[in-house]
């Protein structure tokens, strides 16, 4: 018996597809396209972060005048400056992100960012930005969290404070330690 030609229709399995390359094309077009969307983020946050930072440089400058005319008590002078550390907590996360979003969707992979940026810096999958921006999450809860100590008068709404943000670190803590492991 001889065997069907293959352009000929086998009656049990029907016509054989035929795959369209431009389709593919498209396909990968398309991806490409998508993955450039991520831009609008990156630059938002990077432009964002450069404004925390300038606005933490003034801040500073102002900070600098009112400490030099009011020098005492300097208790009073503490909060000036843990604000300032907090804009440039916040600036620092803010373009932590911003390059978290570039290495993941349009870097070439881990080999291609490794000149960009410090090794500290790089992000090499979703759950080392959540790392990263959880722990800068932290850092600013807590100077903060400092910020109100030094201002405080008394009573007991520090004590609801503290005790709010230390769940808030203990639940980022256990979600970085055990998030992980679900996937792995």
């Amino acid at each position: 018996m001889d065997a069907p030609p293959h352009d000929e229709e086998e009656p049990s399995r029907g016509p054989r597809p035929v795959w369209d390359p431009s389709l593919g094309r498209g396909f990968a077009w398309t991806i490409l396209a998508t993955r450039l969307l991520v831009l609008i983020p990156a630059v938002v946050l990077l432009l964002s972060g450069l404004a925390a930072f300038i606005y933490g440089g003034a801040y500073f400058v102002w900070a600098v005048g009112h400490v030099s005319d009011h020098p005492f008590p300097a208790k009073d002078n503490l909060g000036v400056f843990l604000i300032d550390l907090d804009l440039f907590l916040i600036g620092a996360t803010l373009l932590l992100i911003a390059v978290g979003f570039y290495g993941l969707a349009l870097s070439g992979g881990a080999d291609d960012r490794r000149g960009d940026v410090p090794e500290w810096l790089e992000v090499r999958n979703l759950d080392d930005m959540k790392t990263r921006i959880m722990s800068m999450l932290t850092l600013i809860a807590i100077t903060s969290f400092v910020d109100v100590v030094v201002d405080f008068h008394g009573g007991r709404d520090i004590f609801y404070l503290g005790a709010a943000i230390a769940l808030v670190i203990i639940a980022i803590t256990a979600f970085m330690r055990f998030a992980g492991r679900g996937g792995h």
